[in-house]
């Protein structure tokens, strides 16, 4: 069997529209029902329209794709994000997706071990505003899961109307 590999989305802008899509159909599963036809239209466009800007040179946002004989299994991204509830720049981690046959082979696992190195080196070379050091994300299923791999439950919250956890991951920790 061919290795998974763990690469820059930057390095790979031609599997944009295919990520972007596994993101809104997953997106669409979760949050979805009873959405209008036009907001499910709008959240694609949006959604390609901000991973686009994943391909730039910059820091932040950046994804990364796990493939196999050159086509993409998986991605995760790490985004800057400030908002009224967030106000203190912050590191997010999001889109963690692994397409489903590819599941529980730990290439899930392998690619938050790549975004929280990726971040972990940016924090050190204070490519942006510093974060404290902390990665966060949000979750409404998965807190068992992250919490297995060394993330901490820090708040509960609502998002696009569901309840969910605030966890965070301290990148001066081990894993």
């Amino acid at each position: 069997m061919t290795p998974i590999r763990i690469s820059n989305l930057r390095d790979y802008p031609e599997w944009l529209t295919q990520v972007s899509q596994w993101l809104h159909s997953e997106w669409m599963a979760r949050y979805g029902e009873g959405v209008s036809a036009q907001a499910v239209d709008i959240d694609r466009r949006a959604r390609l329209e901000s991973l686009r800007k994943h391909l730039e040179p910059n820091a932040l946002p950046v994804s990364f794709v796990a493939h196999q004989n050159e086509q993409p299994v998986g991605v995760v991204s790490l985004v800057r994000y400030q908002s009224e509830q967030v106000p203190n720049p912050a590191v997010w981690l999001t889109n963690l997706f692994v397409l489903p046959n590819y599941r529980k082979h730990g290439i899930g696992q392998s690619l938050l071990v790549s975004a929280q190195t990726y971040a972990k080196n940016m924090e050190r070379g204070n490519k942006v505003v510093p974060f404290n050091a902390k990665l966060q994300l949000f979750t409404h299923d998965l807190a068992a899961y992250y919490g297995e791999r060394g993330w901490k439950k820090n708040r509960v919250s609502i998002l696009h109307g569901l309840r969910g956890d605030i966890m965070e991951f301290d990148l001066r920790s081990r894993g």
